[in-house]
């Protein structure tokens, strides 16, 4: 892997500047070791405005600085990254996808400007591939995973998909034993699964006791927990268990719920100003209460928007019932939002099912449907999904200290988010990752 000071494309060694020398005051090495970016708008991710004309100093694998261009003119010796009018951003996350052990796929990730992707479900095989030691020479999407899913035996998803997905448990000490199996393992955080049907029939699902213990036991080893949660009726189980973040939008109803609303509640509902509202009032009328909850307790949701809805959403004449599908899950987003609840950006990609490796333009738009302005969307794919995957401290912003995870951008995507196809370089631990032609 080539280190940024071995790019001769885009670096410009300069022997000497006109101006005076000025050490950053967090720089402690040789300033020949030091790599900048500058020439392009800062967004830090970090709730700040951006920073015109602003500079990125990288020694080694971490940030040293961030600021105006000015407050840093210290350039000799150190090689120089022109972002040419473009916006530096952090490399964005992906905190939820699936089957991405194989580091060539992480590679498209990575051209493509998402620098970290985290596994939700691989079987134990797959485990150790997200381990560096993999990578070959070109650089890849860092991985994180979790590994199978702890499930009750003969349970989803296992049950109608791949087995070794599955990691069964059926009492709370065999979750317990299953967590620090798969810490043991690597796993950088727990996925459970709490869904007991998929439309064709019922299946077995964990209960509270046993989701207790893993809860329990991952928070004892640093590891949080992540559910599959999609039903409204489940919402409330996994907010009782303290589990950290919440796979997708809990918005589905029961088939009985849905055919308990009389044709003259329809009417009312189709009539109102606020269907939404009316139909959570009559299938799940503590809803909006546990949307607090979940915002009281810090609870991450990661939407992965797209994948269910998607066609739904973008249907050129959608059917009532895809209205109100994609719309409920729209607005639910919406509404924790508003409360102050932590949205982060997640696929649910999968190989074989059509969608991109990279910035996902897709889940990007409905993410801004759903009422998150162009910087909500930016920290929701950078700083609040690097949390929502236990790597907050060291990935998600651009600050000193930080890894250098880093992209550039040609355009300013808090005008256009669109502009966040335009990846023209990207920086991973420091180093060159992909630089456009």
């Amino acid at each position: 892997m080539q280190r940024i000071a071995q790019l001769l494309p885009l670096i410009v060694l300069l022997g000497s500047v006109a101006c005076a020398r000025q050490e950053s005051p967090t720089e402690t090495v040789a300033s020949s070791d030091r790599t900048i970016i500058v020439d392009g708008t800062v967004v830090d991710s970090r709730g700040s405005q951006p920073i015109r004309d602003g500079s990125v100093v990288i020694v080694g694998d971490r940030i040293t600085f961030v600021g105006r261009a000015v407050d840093y003119p210290d350039r000799d010796d150190a090689q120089i990254l022109d972002a040419q009018g473009g916006t530096i951003l952090p490399g964005f996350v992906d905190a939820h996808v699936h089957s991405a052990s194989d580091p060539g796929l992480r590679r498209e990730f990575l051209i493509n400007g998402v620098t970290t992707v985290c596994d939700l479900g691989s079987p134990l095989a797959d485990m150790p591939e997200f381990d560096e030691l993999y990578l070959d020479a070109d650089p890849a999407a860092r991985g994180y995973r979790a590994g199978p899913i702890i499930t009750a035996p003969g349970g989803l998803p296992g049950a109608v998909l791949d087995p070794d997905l599955n990691y069964e448990v059926g009492s709370p000490a065999e979750a317990r034993a299953a967590v620090r199996d798969l810490n043991q393992r690597g796993a950088d955080f727990i996925k459970v699964y709490i869904h007991d049907g998929d439309g064709a029939g019922a299946y077995p699902m964990i209960g509270q006791e046993e989701l207790v213990a893993i809860v329990d036991e991952a928070h004892k080893l640093g590891l949080l927990v992540r559910p599959h949660v999609t039903f409204a009726s489940l919402l409330s189980m996994a907010i009782a268990a303290g589990v950290d973040v919440v796979e997708h939008v809990p918005a589905n109803v029961t088939q009985a719920q849905i055919e308990s609303i009389s044709e003259a509640q329809w009417q009312r509902i189709e009539e109102s100003d606020d269907p939404l509202q009316l139909l959570f009032e009559k299938l799940y009328p503590q809803f909006p209460a546990q949307l607090e909850q979940m915002v009281q307790a810090g609870i991450i949701m990661i939407p992965t928007l797209d994948r269910p809805y998607g066609e739904m959403f973008r249907a050129s004449d959608p059917t009532v019932e895809q209205r109100a599908a994609s719309g409920l899950a729209l607005e639910i987003v919406r509404r924790y939002h508003e409360l102050g609840g932590v949205v982060g950006l997640g696929t649910d990609f999968n190989v074989g099912l059509g969608m991109p490796a990279g910035i996902p333009l897709g889940e990007i738009e409905m993410l801004q449907a759903a009422g998150l302005t162009p910087m909500d969307v930016i920290e929701a794919g950078t700083r609040h999904a690097a949390e929502a995957c236990g790597q907050g401290d060291q990935l998600g912003t651009l600050a000193p200290g930080m890894l250098a995870d880093i992209i550039v951008v040609d355009g300013d995507p808090l005008q256009d988010l669109g502009a966040l196809s335009q990846v023209v370089l990207v920086i991973r631990n420091g180093e060159l990752g992909f630089i456009s032609e």
